[in-house]
C-alpha cells in the first residue's frame, strides 16, 4: 500500500504538522523525497491534539498515535520547530 517511488527526488518543505501536513509529508518521504516539516508546536496533530484530551474522544487520540507511528517509520522526514513573529515579539 505504499506509493510508487518518485521518478525525480525533490527536497520538500511542509508548513504545519497537522493531519494533512503529516499525511502529505509521510507520503512524500515514502516516495523517496527529502521532506522537512516546519511546526511551531512541540508535537504533531495541530488542532486535533487538544480535541483528543477528553476520554470520550479516544478515536482522535488513536488517530494521533497512528500519525506519530507513520512519522517514526519514515527515514527521510525531518522536523524543525519555528516561532511565529508574534511568539518572538512576546518573548
Amino acid at each position: 500500500l505504499y506509493p510508487a517511488p518518485a521518478e525525480k527526488k525533490k527536497k520538500i518543505a511542509v508548513v504545519g504538522a497537522g493531519p494533512a501536513g503529516i499525511v502529505f509529508a509521510t507520503t512524500a518521504a515514502r516516495r523517496g523525497h527529502d521532506v522537512t516539516v516546519f511546526e511551531k508546536d512541540s508535537s504533531i496533530g495541530g488542532k486535533v491534539r487538544p480535541g483528543s484530551v477528553p476520554a470520550v474522544k479516544f478515536d482522535y487520540k488513536n488517530y494521533l498515535e497512528w500519525l506519530e507511528n507513520q512519522v517514526e517509520e519514515c527515514e527521510k522526514l525531518y522536523f524543525l520547530k519555528f516561532s511565529t513573529i508574534q511568539q518572538s515579539q512576546a518573548q
